[in-house]
């Protein structure tokens, strides 16, 4: 009877994308897109934006989600909201009224699950919870010339202060397009 060897702890080539952070197999199987994490600390006082994600060329972004990693302080966490940025303007990933994520807890999710004309979802963690997801990819066209910028808003007070973890599962379509971390 012949014998197969399986190998284990190898690297796989779908989990690592040259320039990019590790993304899951699942993703990449089931979704078929690379994935772009980055960690980022959410303070500010006032209306904020962090920048997360560079866009070179064309991509298709098929899911994009911040998860909370830890917490000092989450009391005032308001009008939260993802967008583009392309050196002029802002473009509305997720509705720009926001959604209140005030009293986040560690490994509570924010993200686009719907058009851009609906505010992003909140799921705090404290229970658990069926999610409908009804979003469609959508794609991202860089501004020629210009840092075209994937973008978290919100609106903190003096106090806030937390972290989360950034992703984008997507696709390129142009040649040479990706995500970078910024």
């Amino acid at each position: 009877m012949p014998t197969s060897f399986i190998q284990t702890n190898v690297e796989a080539p779908w989990t690592k994308t040259p320039g990019n952070s590790v993304g899951s197999r699942e993703d990449s199987l089931i979704i078929g897109g690379k994935r772009q994490t980055v960690l980022k600390n959410v303070v500010g006082n006032g209306a904020t934006f962090l920048n997360l994600f560079k866009v070179q060329g064309i991509v298709e972004i098929l899911k994009i989600q911040g998860i909370v990693k830890n917490v000092t302080n989450s009391n005032v966490l308001q009008t939260v909201y993802f967008d583009l940025w392309d050196g002029n303007g802002a473009k509305e990933i997720t509705d720009n009224t926001g959604v209140d994520c005030s009293g986040a807890i560690v490994n509570g999710y924010i993200g686009r699950n719907a058009v851009n004309t609906v505010p992003a979802s909140f799921f705090n963690g404290a229970s658990g919870v069926i999610e409908e997801v009804t979003s469609p990819p959508f794609r991202v066209h860089q501004k020629n010339g210009v840092d075209t910028l994937i973008r978290f808003c919100f609106t903190g007070d003096a106090n806030t202060n937390l972290q989360l973890e950034f992703s984008a599962i997507y696709k390129p379509i142009s040649g040479g397009a990706q995500l970078s971390n910024v």
